[in-house]
Order: structure tokens, then C-alpha cells, then sequence
């Protein structure tokens, strides 16, 4: 059985700079145009309307955890599609980065 050959530190940085640079090419260039999806109204809604303890209550049954995590994000990002857009950027970029083992 062959086993993958483990990259040197050069190759590593390349293509870790060769991912990045895919990313933003990809998802960059047009993160403007983004907005919010189907499933991202409602507690985007919840959050407006009634604050961060809404957005967890709406998960509090079936995903407890997830609504203490959506109501930190709000916390911070708020009602701006492109604060999104960024933060979910930066998650895509850094579980490329993990695969290659940085």
C-alpha cells in the first residue's frame, strides 16, 4: 500500500497561499452580491426583533449548543449580509488550510 507523500515546508506555504488565493478568486470577487439564504431569515428575524436570547431559545430543543453559537455570531455580526459574507469566508479558508495540516 503506498502512503501520500508528506509535503515539504516550501510546498506547504505554496499551497496554502495557491488555496487562499482560489478562495478569494472564487468567493471574493463576488461576496457583494451575496446575501442571506432560506434558512437564514428566521433567526436573523428572531434576532432583530428580540435579541440574541430568542436566537437561542429557537434552537433550544433540538440543537441547544447551535443557538448559543448563532447568538454569539449575531452578537457580532448583527443584520449585515456582508459581515457574513467575510466570517464565512475566513471558516472556508481556514478548513481548506486544516486539511493541508496547519
Amino acid at each position: 500500500m503506498k502512503t501520500l507523500k508528506k509535503l515539504s515546508p516550501d510546498e506547504s506555504i505554496i499551497s496554502a497561499i495557491l488555496l487562499i488565493i482560489i478562495a478569494l478568486l472564487v468567493h471574493g470577487t463576488q461576496i457583494t452580491e451575496f446575501g442571506f439564504y432560506h434558512d437564514d431569515w428566521y433567526f436573523l428575524w428572531a434576532g432583530f426583533t428580540q435579541g440574541t436570547e430568542m436566537i437561542r431559545a429557537l434552537f433550544l430543543l433540538d440543537r441547544p449548543f447551535m443557538g448559543v453559537v448563532y447568538a454569539f455570531e449575531y452578537l457580532f455580526l448583527g443584520n449585515h449580509p456582508l459581515a457574513w459574507q467575510l466570517y464565512i469566508l475566513f471558516w472556508h479558508i481556514l478548513s481548506a488550510l486544516t486539511t493541508l495540516g496547519f
